[in-house]
């Protein structure tokens, strides 16, 4: 009932209305996301492939989730690990930019490598992978 409130708030101050699904929360497997974004209208995603790879959801599982995608964030992830450097991960990124691109997304695609006790747990280092990151979803844009 909230969220049909904020998202009317939202849509009557012209700004949008985002949540970002991951676990613990109400909309930590793909199809709970979905169906909450189908009945609160004007509630868009920040999608983060991560959220959801980590506790064992396929890359297809959250594909399924594009269509309410307003902001991606770009992590590498593995299953078990929220967090892995860029060459490590199962991510396919060639994939999500190419269903992007297909789909005509326009909006922003952040890289979110952030230091915190799960980063430093996974042994990644937030500045390198960032880098790294960046540099791998470029080289992926410019193919």
């Amino acid at each position: 009932m909230e969220l049909k409130e904020l998202s009317h708030i939202a849509e009557d101050n012209q700004v949008q209305l985002n949540i970002e699904p991951c676990e613990p929360s109400v909309v930590q497997d793909p199809k709970d996301a979905a169906r909450m974004c189908s009945e609160v209208p004007g509630l868009g995603l920040t999608l983060d492939y991560s959220h959801f790879i980590d506790p064992g959801y396929t890359q297809l599982d959250v594909e399924s989730l594009h269509r309410f995608a307003r902001h991606f964030h770009a992590r590498q992830a593995a299953p078990g690990r929220r967090v892995e450097k860029v060459g490590k991960g199962t991510i396919d990124f060639r994939r999500i930019l190419s269903l992007l691109q297909r789909d005509k997304y326009d909006g922003v695609i952040a890289v979110e490598y952030v230091e915190c006790e799960t980063t430093r747990a996974c042994g990644v280092d937030v500045w390198t992978e960032t880098v790294r990151m960046k540099t791998e979803l470029e080289r992926l844009m410019n193919q």
